[in-house]
């Protein structure tokens, strides 16, 4: 599988014109014969918290951002993070559009991934296919700040964990538990970096 990973900054609040950034970025990678794109977390708005966040008219742009994301899926995978509300919380949350159908990753959450409480999906993350050198493989998706933390219970159930944050990241600084001994790939707006495990 030919993998795109786009570094990109967002504009804080502005999903439709990340969205349009990130329709470009698609372009490109369909045009270079991709078959997956990735985006960082909150790709459509920044990071953005507290009173932004929660506004009424920032998640309903949200959505209709996603959707124009998932219309532009025909032939490639695009996974991305927006803002979602749910269960009367808002919370960052990774998606998949493939062929015009867009539908939610569940991944690992860490602060601040979410406002007010820990998200409402369930704590046991469901790893997503990605075919690589020919294989399938089990890709355990992280959400937010894992500096400092341990992987969720189970990581072995995956092949490779990719953690996509808003925020820098700084790879070899055991932030991932060592007994994982996962490959480990950080995706955050600002860099790109591979934890060389």
């Amino acid at each position: 599988m030919t993998l795109a990973v786009v570094q990109m900054r967002a504009r804080v609040g502005q999903p439709r014109k990340n969205a349009e950034k990130m329709l470009k970025y698609i372009f490109d990678a369909k045009t270079a014969g991709a078959e997956a794109i990735l985006f960082p977390e909150l790709a459509l708005t920044g990071p953005v918290h507290d009173e932004l966040a929660c506004c009424d008219n920032m998640l309903r742009d949200c959505r209709a951002a996603a959707e124009m994301i998932a219309d532009a899926s025909e032939g490639i995978r695009i996974v991305f993070g927006t803002l979602e509300m749910a269960y009367g919380r808002v919370f960052s949350r990774l998606y998949m559009a493939k062929d015009h159908d867009l539908r939610p990753l569940f991944a690992a959450a860490a602060p601040p991934s979410w406002l007010g409480g820990p998200p409402p999906y369930p704590a046991d993350v469901v790893p997503f296919d990605l075919i690589i050198d020919g294989e399938y493989r089990k890709v355990m998706p992280l959400l937010g700040d894992w500096h400092g933390q341990k992987l969720p219970a189970d990581p072995m159930r995956a092949d490779i964990t990719i953690c996509f944050t808003p925020q820098p990241v700084f790879a070899g600084e055991g932030d991932i538990a060592p007994e994982s001994c996962l490959p480990s790939i950080f995706l955050s707006q600002l860099g790109l970096f591979a934890s060389g495990k």
